[in-house]
């Protein structure tokens, strides 16, 4: 038998151990709440409708950070998943509404002072927008194609319709000379 090799213990910083903690939880304080006070609630309940964190911070007199801590904590988390179940949300719903809250904050990084924070994200919508020089002609291509089969479809429902239409017009000009007709 070999001899078993013991792995030496990781040791963590308490920075490190607090940055594995907000990946894995989601941001904490230093101290955890016991309970969410009532604007915290409030807060919660503004985002899980869709509300954005600074339009939360102006109406409820909180700071952004406060409102992303509140949101972020592992209570603030379970009660906006709570809030949006008893709405009765889908998934896609709730992936809707923070597409909102992304798209807002995407906008309001092309104000940036930071001259690299603000192309980064207007070069991020304008390829959201309207696609990337590849997406754009992959997507031309495709309209092609679309376009093509589409065209020809038509053509043969028309040819079809020709036929049958020369099919009646052939057996009314025979009712019309007294022949017996099979259709």
């Amino acid at each position: 038998m070999e001899p078993r090799t013991v792995m030496p213990k990781a040791t963590l910083s308490k920075e490190e151990l607090a940055s594995w903690q907000s990946l894995v939880l989601g941001k904490t304080s230093k101290a955890e709440k016991a309970e969410l006070a009532d604007k915290d609630k409030a807060a919660i309940a503004m985002v899980a409708l869709g509300t954005s964190k600074d339009v939360v911070a102006k109406t409820l007199a909180m700071t952004e950070d406060e409102v992303g801590e509140v949101i972020t904590s592992k209570l603030g988390l379970d009660l906006l998943c709570k809030i949006q179940d008893g709405l009765g949300m889908t998934p896609e719903e709730r992936l809707c509404k923070a597409a909102n809250l992304a798209v807002a904050k995407q906008v309001a990084l092309l104000n940036s002072d930071n001259d690299r924070l603000a192309s980064e994200a207007s070069r991020y919508i304008l390829d959201q927008a309207i696609g990337k020089a590849l997406q754009r002609q992959e997507v031309r291509n495709y309209t092609l194609v679309a376009d093509a089969t589409s065209i020809r479809a038509k053509y043969d429902a028309i040819q079809d319709q020709l036929k049958a239409l020369d099919s009646q017009r052939q057996a009314l000009l025979a009712a019309k000379q007294g022949k017996v007709i099979d259709i």
